[in-house]
């Protein structure tokens, strides 16, 4: 079993096995900040996971797609 969390900080990387990035969500994450947490999760042996986009997985909703910072209604 694995313990983690949905969302972190890089002080979460001493405390847990697993980390779910919670941004990819809701859009996509530059590369330099991809390679900066793998980076972190090599040296602390921590297991990265993603969530798809939810354009991806979800049909359209306000709420949710308000925080992409390029999408655009219509």
């Amino acid at each position: 079993m694995k313990v983690g969390t949905c969302g972190f900080t890089t002080r979460h990387f001493k405390y847990f096995d697993v980390l779910e990035v919670q941004q990819t969500f809701y859009d996509v994450v530059k590369e330099e900040t991809l390679n900066k947490w793998r980076r972190l999760a090599e040296e602390y042996h921590v297991e990265l996971t993603l969530k798809a986009l939810q354009v991806i997985t979800h049909n359209y909703n306000k709420m949710t797609y308000k925080r992409m910072k390029n999408f655009t209604e219509g």
